[in-house]
């Protein structure tokens, strides 16, 4: 099974509001109920703190157009069925 670089970064997309939303839940949860389980809170900020650097730096060094060299937004990027650079028109990611 092949994935294009757009099916990736759409996946980076999802994988790091995922993760934020993930942890933010744990947060909150862990004010309200104080969770016993310490080795298992701090494994998964470690985890997400990880899986978050990995999805910013993919962010910041691939979300670009490989013809003009112009960053991409998240929103444009998500919005996209198939890759056409909205700022030169060049159609393979």
């Amino acid at each position: 099974m092949y994935i294009s670089r757009l099916q990736f970064a759409k996946f980076i997309i999802w994988l790091q509001e995922g993760t934020a939303s993930g942890v933010s839940f744990l947060l909150i949860f862990d004010m309200f109920l104080r969770f016993q389980n310490r080795r298992g809170v701090l494994g998964f900020l470690i985890y997400a703190t990880v899986i978050e650097l990995f999805c910013v730096l993919y962010m910041k060094l691939q979300f670009k157009c490989p013809a003009c060299k112009r960053k991409l937004k998240v929103s444009q990027i998500r919005a996209m069925d198939k890759f056409i650079c909205p700022h030169c028109g060049w159609d393979q990611f």
